[in-house]
């Protein structure tokens, strides 16, 4: 459980990363515009990040190769494709707001652990 949490799903939101800007500037403009801009791009990833913090997600993904697959299209297309599409649009304080999120998803997910 805990190389799901420190090592997996953070490599596998950094593979989508690491996609989104492999694409052109220009691509990911025309797609952030199709998908409705940023704020719908920082929605999906807080949501699916978020989704992937429950223990029993987490037990779902160890047990069922279903829910394990899930995981692995998710974190990189949902999570971090979908934050690096938005981040160049984002202003100061939404960028705060990821961070703060983030932070404060972390610190009520080591407690629950």
């Amino acid at each position: 459980m805990t190389t799901h949490m420190l090592v997996q799903m953070p490599l596998l939101a950094v593979i989508g990363i690491v996609a989104c800007r492999m694409l052109p500037v220009r691509l990911q403009d025309s797609i952030l515009v199709k998908v409705g801009g940023s704020v719908p791009c920082v929605m999906v990833a807080l949501f699916a990040s978020s989704y992937w913090m429950l223990p029993r997600a987490l037990d779902a993904a160890l047990n069922d190769p279903l829910a394990e697959l899930a995981k692995f299209l998710s974190l990189p297309l949902l999570v971090g494709f979908p934050l690096v599409l938005a981040w160049r649009r984002l202003t100061l304080i939404g960028r705060g707001f990821v961070w703060t999120n983030f932070i404060s998803m972390l610190a009520v997910l080591g407690w629950l652990y």
